[in-house]
């Protein structure tokens, strides 16, 4: 069976020396990354002259066949590029940025690709994307930039893709610019403090400080709030999160119960719930699908009414019904034990579904105290009880 490729975690990032580490704000810069491997201290250059963004971290995303250009250009301890960035411009220990930041495209075989030349290497590019990108974005405490000038078009175009999903407020999207003659130079790598002169492809000699090196904001739809909180960490696959998002924009009501009193199907997701949740759902819902009045817990006729249908639906667990009456010795506790009920299939609701979606199936109140009742905020045909019982 294909496994999921292992995402190594990011390397830890330091604080800024005069301020606790619970409370830093660290910086993490993601890069996607080709053949020019200039994009990375172009982008380093841009964002510290222009913004004053000096990431903690930087990673990369490329294939196999970049990584050892990017290694050697960059990361070379006497002639990398990187190293040599951070002497210009005092960043020396700084920023955090060596071969544990690179992270190559991998299938779901866990085999790093060369290139991206079939729709199967696309797609498993496009989630080893998602995962760095929501996995940075699911720690509080980082703000997340990631450029997109390097690698192939569509990687670029998941990473976009990726921010749009996983982007909080505060995180970001770059393209980085530059002017030609000094653009794809494989001698330019960012403007340098002092003047040099840079040989172009007609090898006639140019200065530094024509070099113009610009950053692009690219706007972002931040859809974060479309997604259910088990993909908030990016542990799925591109595909599975557009598809929730999509649930999102485009939410169906339909509540579906199994016929085999084990879970719900909400908006077409799967919820299992356990016995007792499941009965408190399946109460409110056989109660909407005949169109009666939310009912008030809290009333003895609530209690005879719902124990029945539990016994019913688990005629194999009789002790749970048993231990739960037992339990119940009052109108109040039974209101106590529905509520306790309702806020745990409601937290069941949200792991699996986006939070606007899992709205439309959850338990709602009406009135005020003392006088609140229950219901479930769905139309008779948008409930579905199993064939033999659907009524």
């Amino acid at each position: 069976m294909p496994t999921t490729p292992h995402t190594p975690d990011l390397p830890a990032l330091h604080a800024a020396k005069d301020e606790p580490p619970e409370t830093a704000v660290r910086r993490l810069l993601i890069a996607i990354v080709g053949l020019s491997p200039q994009v990375v201290t172009e982008t380093l250059w841009a964002l510290r002259t222009e913004r004053g963004f000096v990431p903690d971290v930087v990673r990369v995303i490329l294939t196999r066949s970049a990584r050892d250009c990017v290694v050697k250009s960059l990361l070379d301890p006497v002639e990398g590029r990187f190293h040599a960035f951070c002497r210009d411009y005092g960043l020396v220990g700084k920023i955090h940025f060596d071969e544990s930041c690179v992270t190559v495209v991998a299938d779901g075989e866990g085999r790093e690709l060369d290139d991206i030349r079939t729709p199967e290497e696309s797609a498993a590019a496009a989630d080893t994307i998602v995962r760095v990108i929501g996995n940075a974005c699911s720690d509080p405490n980082v703000i997340v930039h990631v450029s997109i000038a390097g690698g192939r078009k569509s990687m670029g175009f998941f990473a976009g893709y990726a921010m749009s999903l996983f982007a909080r407020p505060g995180d970001s999207v770059s393209h980085v610019l530059v002017n030609d003659p000094f653009e794809s130079n494989r001698d330019f790598f960012y403007p340098p403090p002092e003047e040099k002169e840079i040989v172009n492809a007609r090898g006639e000699s140019v200065s530094s400080r024509e070099a113009r090196v610009m950053l692009a904001d690219i706007p972002i739809v931040r859809l974060r709030t479309g997604l259910p909180e088990d993909l908030l960490t990016g542990d799925a696959s591109f595909g599975r999160a557009v598809a929730e998002v999509q649930r999102t924009l485009f939410p169906s009501t339909a509540l579906v119960f199994r016929g085999d009193a084990r879970g719900v199907v909400c908006d077409g997701v799967e919820v299992l719930l356990p016995p007792a949740q499941y009965a408190v759902l399946r109460w409110m819902a056989e109660r909407a699908k005949r169109g009666e009045s939310p009912v008030r817990p809290g009333l003895r006729h609530a209690e005879e009414e719902f124990f029945p249908l539990y016994e019913k639906l688990f005629p194999t667990r009789p002790g749970d019904v048993e231990r739960a009456r037992k339990a119940i010795r009052s109108d109040e506790d039974f209101l106590k034990y529905f509520q306790e009920k309702r806020s745990q299939i409601g937290a069941a609701l949200a792991k699996k579904l986006a939070r606007t979606t899992a709205a439309h199936f959850r338990i709602v109140t009406y009135g005020k105290r003392p006088f609140v009742a229950y219901a479930l905020a769905l139309e008779s045909n948008d409930i579905q009880l199993p064939a033999a019982e659907d009524r």
